[in-house]
């Protein structure tokens, strides 16, 4: 999720752990451990897809963070401003750590938080990337802990967080359940996502053979059978790139929700998962037509567009 929520949902953790040892120094202790994670970002990659790809891995690893726990815990101590740090601050930079890839598997980004044992993309996809519903109860927690009965509030805004990151997942399995009904699908081909910016609008996604297709329903509503719109693809066009890694690798990444199609003399391939149709934000040319034949080239990234009006009241229920 955003930086400002992970950074929350850190101090929050650690000040309900360590706030009688540490005092306010907690939270600030736990909201630079919720953040570190993201410090990958400043790693840079020459392909475009593995710069996406890659990012959220090693850094979002439980085991990894789990083994920097104790650095981080004995270069706290070395400060003065952490000194005290004992073991209930152990705990809470444990605990600061590991929930921010946590956090991040409810989104549809994901993390490889299984790392070193499996690099699975755990992307649940039940909350978008920024949740104010999330955000907010920790941030009106903190800021009301200053003025008394901290430990009820912090406690407080992680039931209410935690309880509502579970009624997602209940709203996505239904939303799917629904949605394999009207198509004749499986778990496999649907998708539910909550819409940019409003849990209570979902789009719910279906692939199927050469075509991919989506709708917008109320999170309390149900997919119906005349409401899909299809998108045609090209997946005829992975006959000659099929090997190539950059395809390979974004099949993996969305689970087999991508788009393929040519523009122009570019085959783009495009993460359907994040965006609306036409409007998606990582689009990425693979291949180029020549001659008559496809041939792979070095992926590039295409700028995304947003999205306009018409799209939004579509995705919004305006």
């Amino acid at each position: 999720m955003d930086s400002i929520t992970q950074a929350a949902f850190g101090a929050v953790v650690a000040q309900c752990i360590a706030g009688r040892e540490l005092g306010p120094r907690a939270a600030l202790l736990g909201a630079a451990c919720g953040t570190l994670p993201d410090l990958d970002v400043v790693i840079s990659y020459a392909d475009p897809v593995a710069q996406m790809t890659y990012h959220r891995t090693w850094s979002h690893s439980l085991f990894w963070l789990s083994v920097a726990t104790p650095v981080v815990w004995l270069l706290a101590r070395w400060t003065v401003f952490w000194r005290k740090a004992g073991r209930m601050a152990l705990l809470a930079i444990w605990l600061s750590f590991i929930t921010h890839p946590v956090l991040d598997a409810f989104t549809v980004y994901g993390t490889q938080m299984l790392l070193p044992f499996s690099d699975y993309p755990v992307s649940i996809g039940s909350v978008f990337i920024i949740d104010l519903l999330v955000t907010l109860p920790l941030l009106a927690a903190l800021i009301a802990a200053r003025k008394g009965q901290r430990t009820l509030w912090l406690q407080g805004s992680l039931v209410i967080v935690s309880a509502y990151l579970m009624l997602t997942l209940v709203v996505q399995q239904r939303l799917e359940t629904g949605a394999i009904k009207t198509t004749g699908g499986n778990a496999a081909s649907i998708k539910a996502i909550p819409a940019a910016f409003n849990p209570l609008r979902w789009r719910l996604l279906w692939v199927r053979d050469g075509q991919h297709c989506d709708q917008f329903v109320a999170a309390t509503g149900t997919a119906t059978a005349d409401g899909w719109q299809c998108y045609r693809q090209q997946r005829e066009l992975l006959a000659s790139l099929s090997a190539h890694w950059p395809v390979e690798r974004m099949q993996w990444f969305t689970h087999g929700f991508y788009a393929i199609n040519q523009v122009g003399g570019d085959v783009v391939l495009s993460d359907i998962r994040m965006g609306v149709e036409g409007f998606y934000i990582f689009r990425f040319v693979v291949g180029h037509e020549e001659q008559g034949s496809i041939v792979a080239v070095q992926a590039r990234q295409l700028p995304p567009r947003r999205p306009g009006w018409n799209d939004m009241q579509r995705a919004w229920g305006l």
